[in-house]
């Protein structure tokens, strides 16, 4: 009789247990950290998320991971007025459970408004060690639209330097195939790509293609003098008329010019004698 009471004891006791960690549980995820379990297919992509490229060798490694310890870390999503979610952060994690097939994936709702929202988008997204200069170029300029703040508010805002952020958004400047190399971190000296936003878009590739296996100083160098080069070399010609008010301008530089610029401006000249004439 006596082990019976003792048996009955302890079963109250372990439901007395389970009912405290049950109010316990239920407390936990009725706070602003509850987790929900959302289903893969109503998560999109966030509008103001700047990033372009996912290393595929880190996302391997995430994945496995995953399938081996779970995930550690839910991701966050604010909810939309249509019933979808948009993720805030955990933009790999995501992608990782896409690529895993899995139907849901352990996430914390966050209720933004949408202002606030892309500017915790971003904020999150520059702690992140991972971001390409082109992507934080990206990020930054639309800090700067969303918050519609000058450079140096920003610089105060994320604790750089105002020339720090004047020299990354320049990149967003450069020509396609340049930006391209960015993306691909075939090129991303950040000093030498400044010099080269001042080369005419169509020749960028051409002189990235002339230094990008010199020294950053022999780099900024060539270029530096590729651009002297260009600014010292006048107009071989300019004309300008006015048949009715019998007026005409003719400016040309011999000093300045090489020998085929010369021959270029005498052309040119007769072309315009032959005009008058007429």
């Amino acid at each position: 009789m006596a082990t019976r009471k003792k048996f009955d004891k302890g079963n109250r006791l372990k439901e007395r247990m389970e009912t405290i960690n049950a109010h316990d549980k239920e407390r936990v995820l009725s706070s602003s950290n509850k987790i929900h379990h959302i289903v893969i297919n109503k998560i999109k992509d966030n509008p103001y998320q700047p990033r372009i490229n996912i290393d595929q060798n880190e996302l391997e490694e995430l994945k496995s991971s995953i399938e081996q310890n779970g995930l550690i870390q839910p991701i966050t999503v604010s909810k939309t007025n249509d019933g979808y979610f948009i993720v805030v952060a955990g933009h790999r994690r995501l992608e990782a459970y896409k690529q895993l097939q899995k139907e849901t994936i352990e996430a914390i709702i966050t209720t933004k408004s949408d202002e606030e929202l892309k500017i915790l988008v971003l904020l999150e997204n520059l702690q992140r060690k991972d971001l390409d200069p082109l992507e934080l170029a990206l990020t930054y300029q639309k800090l700067l639209d969303t918050k519609q703040i000058s450079q140096k508010d920003l610089a105060k805002l994320i604790s750089k330097s105002q020339s720090h952020i004047s020299r990354i958004i320049k990149l967003l400047n450069l020509a396609d195939d340049i930006q391209q190399e960015i993306k691909n971190k075939t090129y991303t000296n950040i000093k030498v790509l400044n010099q080269l936003n001042k080369v005419e878009q169509k020749k960028q590739k051409e002189v990235l293609d002339e230094v990008r296996h010199l020294s950053t100083d022999d780099a900024i160098k060539h270029i530096k003098n590729l651009l002297k080069g260009e600014k010292s070399k006048p107009k071989t010609f300019e004309f300008k008329s006015n048949k009715e008010e019998n007026h005409f301008t003719i400016k040309l530089d011999f000093k300045s010019m090489n020998d085929s610029d010369k021959k270029e401006a005498i052309k040119r000249l007769q072309e315009v004698i032959e005009r008058l004439r007429t």
